[in-house]
């Protein structure tokens, strides 16, 4: 089923941003506890929560560039939770995570490939040891609404080497 975007779908997306960083309180990290992260992609952009106890720390989305987006599912699944390991590295380092992720294939899938890239990602991967865990798509809301957004701060790649903008949301106090 494909979805037409309409100005309407659009103000939409304006209010929903705005509600998300003005209303939704987000936490510092408690650090005696484990981190939960949701993440999600759709064929544009990937998404990601981070969380302990439903209590949200940090949003992150961004879009794919255009080589990205030829990524089979289970590459884009991935690269999103690299992508969340990588920019809250300072976060989760050490920590006790878990990953929950819509894709059911995910982890075996990706132990399969041979290419560079997987390899790298599987060794970060390591790093942080995070539980990957399968939750049913309709539970994983937030991050599939984040993989879905459109966002005009971050412009269409025009060229290939352009890198993409992240747009991280993050507490900026105490709640």
């Amino acid at each position: 089923m494909k979805i037409t975007w309409t100005e309407e779908m659009d103000e939409a997306f304006i209010q929903l941003k705005q509600t998300v960083t003005e209303e939704v309180f987000l936490t510092y990290p408690d650090w005696s506890k484990q981190f939960d992260i949701h993440t999600d992609e759709s064929d544009k952009q990937l998404g990601g929560v981070i969380s302990q106890g439903g209590k949200p720390i940090a949003f992150l989305f961004r879009r794919l560039s255009k080589s990205q987006r030829n990524y089979t599912t289970t590459k884009k699944e991935l690269l999103s939770i690299v992508e969340c390991l990588k920019q809250f590295r300072n976060i989760l380092f050490g920590y006790e995570i878990n990953v929950y992720s819509d894709h059911k294939n995910l982890v075996y899938e990706a132990t399969l490939s041979e290419s560079q890239r997987v390899m790298r990602w599987q060794l970060l991967l390591e790093e942080f040891g995070p539980n990957i865990i399968h939750i049913a798509g309709v539970d994983n809301i937030v991050a599939d609404t984040l993989s879905c957004l459109k966002s005009n701060n971050v412009e269409e790649d025009k060229n290939e080497s352009t890198s993409t903008k992240v747009q991280v949301i993050f507490a900026n106090r105490q709640v």
